[in-house]
């Protein structure tokens, strides 16, 4: 059972992104920015569910993710993807926790989670430049209930890029 011990370890070393919350409207943009960064293919994330799991599906460059995750569960999953494309392993090992580590400094240097959407440069862009923006990712609610809540309401669904990159 060491996986669990590293979960432990992982909320331990990280309370801080552990404790903060990212609204659903906000969890594609903080993700593309960690996945752009260390230049991880990311093409699409799931939101289902309220329990605080997560999944990654690595040869189709998914995550899926609770409602509200934390930035700890976000960078964990991107971490999942990252250790898969660079190392071709997804296992719960140093590799994955050095990402975390690397991945936590660099969004709280940044401010990340901080942001709210009108201060993303996203929305200051103009309509045209919205539409040749590289990359954009898909957000998919799981179930019609998911639909319904009003946070999800907000969701933009941007059309999926061909291909991993």
């Amino acid at each position: 059972m060491t996986y669990l011990k590293f979960y432990r370890n992982e909320k331990e070393k990280f309370p801080n992104q552990n404790k903060t919350h990212i609204p659903d409207k906000n969890v594609s943009k903080f993700a593309q920015k960690i996945a752009r960064h260390f230049k991880v293919s990311l093409r699409a994330i799931r939101l289902r569910g309220y329990r605080g799991s997560a999944i990654a599906h690595c040869g189709i460059c998914e995550i899926g993710l609770s409602h509200n995750p934390t930035v700890l569960l976000i960078i964990h999953e991107i971490g999942h993807l990252y250790t898969w494309q660079k190392l071709n392993e997804a296992k719960h090992n140093k590799n994955l926790m050095l990402f975390i580590k690397r991945a936590c400094r660099y969004a709280e240097k940044m401010g990340y989670w901080s942001l709210e959407i009108k201060n993303l440069k996203y929305e200051n862009m103009k309509q045209h430049e919205r539409e040749y923006r590289p990359n954009p990712l898909m957000i998919i609610p799981e179930t019609e209930k998911a639909l319904a809540i009003p946070e999800t309401k907000a969701i933009t669904v941007y059309k999926i890029p061909l291909g991993c990159a």
